[in-house]
Parts: structure tokens; sequence; C-alpha cells
């Protein structure tokens, strides 16, 4: 492969680790309300972060590597490696998306029938100390 190809890839390499970076981040932040244990019985949390974090040592020992005396072949070797842990990743955050989706909309009904009810348990409480009040207003009175 001409050096000018292999660099042109090398950048491609690079932005679409980056695009896999922020994917994840977005998804954790996007989910984070959500209780993600429940995805295959507690492993996708698990193999997310995993993959996750290697991703990012590999990827940052790729860079570490592009400030060293390294060839170019060995360069775009470490950020292949790193790349294809993010690709992983990517699959696995697309594989469990719409699980993910289901999940938080799930979380999304309990609490509005968790606030339903605590609502209509203050009116219940309003209503029983009004009643207590009047009851004695009217037993002074009579």
């Amino acid at each position: 492969m001409k050096s000018h190809s292999k660099r042109a890839l090398l950048d491609c390499l690079k932005y679409i680790g980056i695009i896999y970076h922020d994917e994840y981040v977005d998804f954790m932040k996007r989910y984070e309300s959500v209780d993600l244990t429940y995805i295959n019985k507690g492993s996708f949390i698990r193999d997310a972060v995993k993959l996750y974090n290697e991703s990012v040592e590999l990827w940052q020992n790729a860079k570490i590597a592009e400030t060293s005396n390294i060839s170019e072949d060995e360069l775009y070797d470490r950020y292949q490696d790193a790349y294809e842990h993010y690709v992983k990743l990517h699959e696995l955050l697309s594989s469990v998306e719409e699980m993910a989706a289901f999940l938080q909309h799930k979380a999304t009904r309990k609490d509005l029938l968790a606030r339903r009810s605590y609502y209509v348990g203050i009116a219940g409480v309003v209503v029983g100390v009004l009643g207590i009040i009047i009851g004695i207003f009217v037993a002074v009175l009579l």
C-alpha cells in the first residue's frame, strides 16, 4: 500500500475511533437513569465497560506511539487494534439499543406512576387533616 494511502487509512481509523468513543459516552449519558444490568443478565454493562476501557487504553497507547520513533506499519497496527475494539463496542451498543430504550420507557412509566401516587397520598393527608380540623371545630361548637 502506498504511503499516502496508508496515511489516509490511518486518519480514517482515528476518526472512526473518535466517533465510536463519543457513541459510548452518549449511550451511557442517554441511559444513565436506566438500570442497564437487566440487559443480558448483567453481562452487557460489564462487557461494555471492559471493551470501552480496553479501547481507550489501546487508543492512548497508539497516540503515545505516534510521538515516538516507531515505524508507520507498527503505528498502523496499534490504531487498527484500537479500532477493532471500538468496533466490538459499537456492535455491542447497537445490539442492545432497543432493549435499553424499552427499559428507559418502562422506568419513565414507573416514575410517572410513583409521582401520581405521591400526589394522591399528599391530597389524602390534606383531606384527612382538614376533616379532623372540621370535626374538632364542629365538636367545640356543639
